[in-house]
């Protein structure tokens, strides 16, 4: 008798760049996803020999599962994640790091406790340094909009499929994945939060995308269009939620451009400000506020 294959509940979506030899915290979850109906999709985006040897052993280590390597040119997170939209097959997608860890067990009990009408499920994360020096940070999630836009990483949501079958993240090496819950207007979606967390994010390796400084300028980009769609008719949360996003990015960009960065970072925030009405304003008040408590309180920023 013919067995049918098992058919994937979850998708996730993993772009990878040149990590050889650091590729340690995807194998040690990797393995147990015969657990789960979980389908991988592993983008290499080609820069190394080494890399792409590593990850051929590593699919071929697993054969029997679910696991899809691509090869390409992508030149950013978002194009390489995007490459892989066409494969989704299941109900429910996440967009993972090479370099992190998702709570599988976690994840999945909570989709399968969802009812049909939540498009995206939200939970909390461990911050670990992977050095070893600090042992983990756990980060509750709070059930809210302003949460998100606090810590907007999108390796610990996991989104009904259909949502995001016609979204596509831009081409950036930062704050991409803001700019992609900006685009969808979280806040409008029908989110449920779980106290759970889903995903373990490492700080302190030396791929770390904000330790290169060539690439701290997207956040220009990305702020820029996520000040656009201020142009369209949102609510006061959702202009809330993009303005919380921006001032965050901007606070990066002050703590660790050069001086040319900083002087553009505080040409945008004054060129914005200056030209909007007093009901945006108050807003961005508000944005900037709830920032400012995060900060104090877990020094999130």
């Amino acid at each position: 008798m013919k067995v049918e294959a098992r058919k994937s509940l979850l998708t996730a979506i993993i772009p990878i760049g040149k990590v050889n030899g650091n590729l340690i915290i995807l194998k040690s979850w990797i393995a147990q996803i015969s657990n789960y109906p979980l389908r991988v999709i592993l983008i290499h985006d080609f820069q190394d020999e080494s890399t792409a040897f590593e990850l051929k052993k590593l699919v071929a280590d697993h054969l029997g599962l679910e696991i899809i390597q691509i090869s390409g040119s992508f030149g950013s997170p978002g194009a390489a994640r995007n490459s892989a939209l066409s494969l989704i097959d299941s109900e429910w997608v996440a967009f993972w790091d090479c370099d992190d860890c998702p709570l599988l067990n976690d994840i999945f009990n909570a989709i399968n406790s969802s009812d049909s009408s939540v498009e995206i499920l939200v939970g909390g994360f461990i911050t670990r340094n992977i050095s070893g020096s600090i042992i983990s940070k756990k980060h509750s999630m709070n059930p809210s909009a302003k949460s998100v836009s606090i810590n907007p990483g999108v390796w610990r949501m996991v989104f009904k499929s259909e949502l995001v079958s016609n979204l596509r993240f831009e081409e950036l090496m930062l704050a991409e994945d803001q700019l992609y819950l900006s685009k969808m207007n979280f806040v409008t979606k029908k989110v449920k939060y779980i106290p759970n967390a889903f995903y373990e994010y490492y700080i302190g390796g030396a791929n770390q995308l904000t330790k290169n400084p060539l690439f701290l300028k997207d956040l220009i980009v990305a702020s820029g269009k996520i000040l656009d769609e201020l142009s369209n008719d949102l609510s006061s949360e959702q202009i809330v939620f993009n303005l919380t996003l921006v001032l965050r990015q901007q606070t990066t960009l002050l703590k660790k451009g050069d001086h040319r960065l900083k002087l553009r970072s505080i040409y945008l925030i004054t060129k914005f400000f200056a030209n909007s009405d007093f009901s945006t304003l108050k807003l961005g008040f508000l944005a900037f506020k709830n920032l400012v408590v995060a900060a104090r309180k877990s020094k999130l920023i």
